[in-house]
């Protein structure tokens, strides 16, 4: 899990860097980015509550 979580801090980091100066554009990558590990923690949580 903490992999995962370093990965996605990096990538999050990158996409500010590439946004830089353009602020809404850097929440929206935000946005699109906490919604994209949101689903995949419910889809995991899913998973494990199946087994």
């Amino acid at each position: 899990m903490q992999i995962m979580d370093k990965r996605a801090d990096k990538k999050h980091q990158d996409q500010v860097v590439a946004t830089s100066g353009n602020t809404s554009g850097a929440d929206f990558n935000f946005d699109l980015w906490a919604s994209a590990v949101k689903r995949q923690m419910i889809a995991s949580l899913r998973k494990r509550g199946d087994q």
